[in-house]
């Protein structure tokens, strides 16, 4: 098993164990193992740290809620209704939105 296997291992049983806490319990066994001037080992806790916030990280290459998916929500259509607004509305607001950032870039 490679280095990166092994560090990546670790961090998902860190991730498994201690949830979102992992990388910071990770980078705790660092500052430690750095007082006891063990370079190695606190390079793999470190390394394991940065692992956990990968895994535990929402991942960037999920596509975008679409604008139907948000505004046909049960929450979102009672709030409309509670607020009076009307979902064409909505969506006209947000299209137009969505147009003017577009060209600003």
């Amino acid at each position: 098993m490679t280095r990166t296997k092994k560090i990546r291992a670790a961090a998902k049983f860190m991730v498994a164990k201690y949830g979102t806490a992992a990388a910071p319990i990770a980078r705790r066994r660092a500052r430690q193992y750095s007082r006891r001037r063990d370079g190695a080992a606190v390079a793999a806790w470190r390394a394991i740290a940065k692992a956990a916030i990968v895994l535990i990280s929402p991942r960037k290459d999920r596509k975008p809620t679409t604008l139907s998916a948000v505004l046909g929500g049960a929450v979102t259509e009672l709030m409309m209704t509670a607020d009076g607004v009307n979902r064409d509305d909505v969506e006209r607001l947000m299209e137009r939105t969505k147009a003017r950032r577009n060209m600003k870039e």
